[in-house]
């Protein structure tokens, strides 16, 4: 298990006069989760993890989104779920396809929904809309029913945080008042 350790951007953040609380939590449309972070199954930019609510850790979560692109596909029926972080759209679709064909393999009919979270305006766009079209080219029946997209960014901005629990669908964010590092989230090589 791998701890991220984001003290050194704290620390320039903190030089420039960037701290935390200059910007108030990015990820406003969600709660912060305040389960057991033991359960969590983390990974940070150009990654991806898949699991389910029968899984040692069943709650995905990713942070410091933007202006990369976080896709999230999580199926009810079958309480299961994968999550993929990315700057560059081709990576975001050739990670999501290999995820997506190793759950099928272990259960078929699955029907996902979808959750769409960071980017920067200006920044992102172009990403976000070869996304989008991915989505409904590959997933004709498939649904964005979570989108929180294209906030004006900078590269002092924290970023969001996503984080889903398979076992019953809830989608939350990190607190953002806490380092990755103190968190003990597990994160995925």
């Amino acid at each position: 298990m791998k701890k991220y350790d984001v003290s050194l951007t704290d620390r320039i953040k903190g030089f420039f006069g960037f701290n935390r609380s200059k910007y108030p939590n990015p990820d406003k449309l969600r709660e912060v989760y305040t389960g057991d972070y033991s359960l969590v199954k983390g990974t940070g930019n150009k990654r991806g993890i898949e699991t389910s609510s029968q899984s040692d850790r069943p709650v995905m979560a990713t942070w410091g989104v933007g202006p990369c692109i976080t896709l999230c596909g999580y199926d009810p029926k079958y309480k299961t779920g994968f999550l993929v972080h990315d700057s560059e759209d081709r990576k975001i679709c050739h990670t999501t396809d290999d995820l997506v064909e190793k759950l099928q393999e272990q259960m078929k009919g699955l029907d996902f929904q979808f959750y769409l979270v960071g980017g920067f305006q200006g920044w992102s766009n172009d990403v976000l809309r070869k996304v989008e079209r991915y989505l409904t080219q590959r997933f004709p029946d498939g649904k964005v029913v979570y989108k929180d997209v294209l906030d004006k960014g900078d590269i002092f901005h924290p970023g969001k945080s996503f984080v889903l629990d398979t076992r019953n669908g809830e989608v939350y964010c990190l607190d953002p008042t806490k380092p990755i590092s103190q968190m003990g989230i597990s994160i995925e090589d």
